[in-house]
């Protein structure tokens, strides 16, 4: 089953590609992807990436590093929450890439 972050972006796709009554089909071909992975990955049933993004805001006039910031920060909460110190782990990291100017 997909996961949280991946299941948000499928709904974001599948929300905007019904409000621009673009047909799967057509944005399957934009991603270069089967219709059929596209319809999972909008239900849910199998996860998207996080390559899709500039992709799609570009096809949907979105954000790009709005989209991106949200969703990778939903990514590396899911994937990292659990672990003990996970938010002092973060800020340490968050000081380790302002010293090094990434």
């Amino acid at each position: 089953m997909s996961k949280k972050w991946s299941k948000k972006l499928g709904k974001i796709i599948a929300d905007y590609r019904e409000a621009n009554d673009l047909p799967l089909r057509k944005l399957a071909a934009d991603l270069d992807m089967d219709q059929s992975t596209l319809s999972k990955i909008e239900k849910g049933g199998r996860q998207g990436n996080i390559e899709m993004l500039s992709i799609i805001a570009k096809l949907f006039n979105l954000d790009s590093q709005g989209l991106h910031i949200d969703i990778l920060s939903d990514k590396i909460i899911e994937e990292n929450k659990d672990y003990p110190f996970f938010k002092e782990s973060l800020q340490m990291a968050l000081n380790k890439l302002n010293r090094s100017n990434l």
